[in-house]
């Protein structure tokens, strides 16, 4: 709570983050893979480079059919402990942040959404590879269509629930991968 009001940035959930992407990725491999460097492919330094592997290998097609052209991405997998940051700064119009959805329901948390700074030129080529365009609403943010449906469990949830219970024995929390008051107290 402390991070979302006194910066906009999400590095004071950095070494929280990456255990949480450590741990998602025991619990399913295939979750978050690894985005392979591309010549034409630019990662904004705050971003964790994985996604879906479908999502991983649809996104590398659209980057192999236009080698010349650059693609930023200024967000792609975001852990539970970054989406409350991004959702609360949304709900209280601060860091320039205009619209993000409540941890555990995001997209970048399930490995399936990138947000693309050239969207305009690259959104042809992403739609035949099935990533839909959020649209004017957020005009960088694409959500690749051809994954299955989490139906409400989030790994990155779920890694979040094992690790406090690893670190918390006496304060144990159900391992769901859903999002509840009783996560986001902890």
């Amino acid at each position: 709570q402390q991070a979302a009001v006194d910066s906009c940035t999400t590095a004071s959930v950095d070494g929280l983050s990456r255990q949480i992407i450590a741990q998602a990725r025991c619990i399913k491999p295939n979750a978050f893979v690894p985005l392979p460097s591309r010549p034409n492919l630019v990662i904004a330094s705050q971003v964790f480079p994985y996604l879906e592997l479908q999502a991983r290998d649809r996104l590398l097609k659209v980057l192999d059919a236009k080698p010349k052209q650059k693609m930023t991405i200024n967000s792609a997998l975001r852990t539970v402990a970054q989406q409350y940051l991004v959702w609360r700064w949304s709900a209280t119009k601060r860091c320039g942040v205009p619209l993000a959805t409540p941890p555990g329901e995001s997209n970048h948390e399930i490995g399936v959404a990138l947000d693309i700074a050239e969207a305009g030129t690259w959104r042809p080529l992403m739609e035949t590879q099935q990533f839909k365009w959020l649209g004017q609403s957020d005009r960088v943010h694409f959500d690749y269509k051809g994954a299955t449906s989490a139906n409400g469990v989030s790994t990155d949830v779920l890694a979040f629930q094992k690790l406090w219970n690893r670190n918390h024995p006496t304060d144990k929390i159900t391992e769901d991968g859903r999002y509840s008051p009783v996560v986001e107290q902890r």
